[in-house]
């Protein structure tokens, strides 16, 4: 236990508090039980040792741990527990839950038998957790998402630009853009953050592709296999489902080829789809929304720019504008597929994502001008300004 703790102690000693996510002020700390979720690297980890090591007093009434520690070979988290609290343990952090076996069970177990106990959850997005949440009680799940562009021009010029609105942006997106050129010019950075923004890493930039596309693969790979139950197998067809969906600039899945290329049932081909938009590896664009897994969806998206053009480097200039918009607004809103447009977002608003800023469209659709363009005006809007939704 000693050795866990020294080593809990030593993460926190790397902990850098200047730069906090976007998350970090809206979870309520003050409750027993948090589960924390979210896509393979974005700083879940980094988020709770930040607020550990800002906020409460480190002594051996707190312990952070990762499930897959190497601990748990010969010990149990139930055994872990039962000596942490005899100890006068009051806090427990668990890491990587998704890792070891039956978690969910033997964590029920524990909030029975110690209930005054405190327990902050981290794990990936793809897991279900609904057991866990019902059992423990716990209020809200909180998924930390990859890092908006108002964070990485945050991050970069050191400004504190609040997050924005989905309505605002529609209805005041002249006055806000304005206010924010005031400060710093949003489109001299927006490339950057298409190409290496998505993540808070802070590496060198020859160093962030390769990054990026180890940390997919550990997706896959890790989280997939422990968190799915997917057998090892066919963790190589979701990886040639990723590849395919990567050269295929049309971006509407031919599902029965896509079952042929990777010798896959066409039910299989829909799962895995399903897998990867709940890994935050794909965005998948349905007529409904909130559809099941074997609804086929219309269009599929990578999940970000960096990711897109990490496979793709060639890929079209609007085609990555699309997939930035996705993933900026789909956090807080509802997209869904429209014929008639390129995204309907909460069954209502049509947006056409465009190069010509000129180009005759019925007024009730709101046209983003993609090139050069910090401040919109009439319903023609930056599409940057959508980076500021979180």
């Amino acid at each position: 236990m000693r050795k866990l703790f020294d080593l809990f102690v030593k993460l926190l000693s790397d902990v850098k508090p200047e730069f906090k996510r976007y998350l970090y002020k809206k979870i309520d700390w003050s409750a027993q039980y948090l589960l924390i979720t979210g896509a393979k690297s974005v700083g879940k980890t980094t988020m709770v040792l930040q607020y550990v090591d800002e906020n409460l007093y480190l002594d051996e009434s707190i312990l952070y741990i990762e499930l897959d520690n190497f601990y748990f070979v010969n010990n149990s988290l139930a055994a872990l527990t039962e000596s942490f609290v005899t100890n006068n343990g009051k806090l427990l952090i668990l890491d990587n839950i998704h890792k070891y076996a039956d978690f969910d069970k033997e964590l029920i177990e524990i909030s029975k038998k110690y209930t005054n106990l405190k327990m902050i959850l981290i794990g990936p997005s793809v897991k279900e957790y609904d057991d866990l949440i019902n059992a423990l009680v716990i209020k809200e799940k909180y998924e930390l998402k990859k890092m908006s562009f108002r964070e990485y021009i945050n991050l970069e010029k050191g400004t504190n630009f609040e997050a924005i609105s989905y309505e605002d942006i529609i209805n005041e997106h002249l006055r806000i853009a304005k206010e924010i050129v005031n400060v710093v010019l949003p489109s001299s950075l927006f490339t950057n953050y298409l190409t290496y923004g998505v993540y808070p890493w802070g590496e060198a930039e020859k160093l962030y592709e390769y990054k990026l596309l180890k940390t997919i693969s550990s997706v896959i790979e890790e989280e997939l296999l422990f968190s799915q139950n997917i057998d090892s197998k066919n963790i190589v067809k979701i990886k040639e489902l990723v590849y395919l969906l990567a050269t295929d600039s049309s971006y509407k899945p031919n599902i029965s080829k896509l079952s042929e290329n990777i010798s896959a049932t066409r039910g299989t081909i829909l799962q895995y789809l399903d897998y990867l938009n709940r890994a935050r590896v794909l965005n998948l664009l349905k007529v409904e929304p909130n559809s099941s897994y074997l609804a086929k969806p219309e269009m599929v998206f990578f999940n970000n720019s960096n990711l897109l053009l990490a496979f793709n480097p060639s890929i079209d200039e609007l085609e990555l504008f699309k997939t930035f918009f996705f993933n900026q607004v789909s956090g807080s809103e509802i997209l869904s597929y429209a014929r008639e447009a390129d995204f309907m977002v909460n069954e209502r608003d049509l947006f056409s994502i465009m190069k010509d800023a000129q180009y005759n469209m019925d007024e009730k659709k709101k046209i983003f001008i993609v090139e050069n363009m910090n401040i919109g005006y009439e319903n023609r809007i930056p599409i940057w300004l959508f980076g500021f939704l979180y």
